[in-house]
């Protein structure tokens, strides 16, 4: 059957050098199936797996911090994250799909992420959440803010390393 509506959704595509058998993407999201150090565990291996195998072209996992942070999607803040971060996207790639990574920060979030340390750029905030006790960020120091630059980077160097193709920071 011919799709009359997205009739280029199912041919595949090229992002950079990586092909992709379509233009299907999973978009990440939590799951909240991780165990709860931020490693991989083997219900989130089974998910994305079953994602890989349903037919999307390219599939982003939870989110990964590059700092310690528990319950929080995925970490990749140390080496010991890696076996399990190539698990998963071995996993994604034997049911055919392309293994996708995004590095991201909760910031002012931390707090409903179970984080202690709240930070955001500023101490300003909108949500209507924090007037009624959730712990407001501080600010980022000029330090602390060149330190979470380079952590991006070597978060985005162990997935590399642990296969992933597509990453977004």
């Amino acid at each position: 059957m011919k799709n009359q509506y997205f009739p280029k959704l199912f041919r595949h595509g090229k992002i950079g050098n990586v092909e992709i058998k379509n233009r299907i993407v999973r978009n990440s999201m939590g799951t909240y199936l991780g165990n709860p150090d931020g490693s991989v565990s083997e219900d989130q291996i089974k998910a994305y797996a079953q994602a890989a195998k349903g037919g999307a072209g390219l599939i982003f996992m939870d989110n990964v911090t590059p700092v310690a942070m528990t319950s929080c999607g995925l970490r990749a803040d140390d080496d010991r994250f890696i076996p399990g971060l190539s698990r998963l996207a071995d996993a994604v790639k034997l049911n055919g799909a392309v293994a996708g990574m995004q590095i991201a920060h909760p910031g002012r979030d931390a707090g409903f992420v179970g984080s202690e340390d709240v930070v955001a750029a500023s101490p300003v905030t909108y949500e209507p959440w924090y007037q009624h006790g959730a712990k407001l960020p501080r600010a980022l120091t000029i330090d602390e803010i060149h330190s979470l630059v380079e952590k991006f980077g070597d978060a985005a160097l162990r997935c590399k390393k642990a296969g992933f193709q597509i990453g977004r920071l």
